[in-house]
């Protein structure tokens, strides 16, 4: 059973009973919502605590206007995030959930200080579900948050780096 449930679609509980042996607690944030599920296996009476994050703040048709909103929703998927798989979903489970996967391995990457590869990211995903990240406004973001992301990292230690240009042979 996943431990993290992240969307970036509508809502859809509201179509479905939800079991009494569950019991919700909701947080309405800024850009996305926080609810906590508490399910209990009636056989063995196992608890389980399912955390379902929304993101919402991403229009109908399109990308964020910036990726700080949607990078602060995967820091915190990660922070509550303790084992077990995380599940994502949109409503086709391609495009929205495939930036948000894609976002996610770019953080995982940055903060290992690891090369990154966008293209080779999407590729890899695409091998794992056909059309991962549909059109190329979602692509092209995937490369703005590491540019955002990158540029905060500079800003936050200032002068501390400087580029170099490539030393010529002699």
């Amino acid at each position: 059973m996943p431990q993290v449930l992240a969307g970036a679609a509508g809502d859809v509980s509201g179509r479905r009973r939800v079991p009494a042996s569950t019991w919700r607690t909701k947080q309405f944030l800024e850009y996305f919502h926080i609810k906590v599920i508490r399910m209990v296996e009636k056989q063995s009476g196992e608890t389980h605590l399912v955390h379902h994050l929304k993101f919402t703040h991403w229009p109908d048709h399109g990308v964020p206007h910036s990726s700080d909103q949607l990078v602060r929703f995967i820091r915190y998927m990660r922070l509550v995030h303790s084992k077990g798989p995380v599940t994502v979903h949109c409503s086709a489970g391609i495009g929205r959930a495939g930036v948000l996967i894609c976002t996610d391995l770019i953080l995982g990457l940055i903060d290992s200080d690891l090369p990154i590869n966008v293209s080779d990211i999407v590729k890899e995903m695409r091998l794992q579900r056909h059309g991962m990240i549909q059109t190329k406004e979602q692509y092209l973001f995937c490369y703005k948050v590491w540019l955002e992301v990158l540029q905060g990292i500079l800003q936050l230690h200032g002068n501390q780096w400087q580029l170099e240009s490539p030393k010529t042979p002699k």
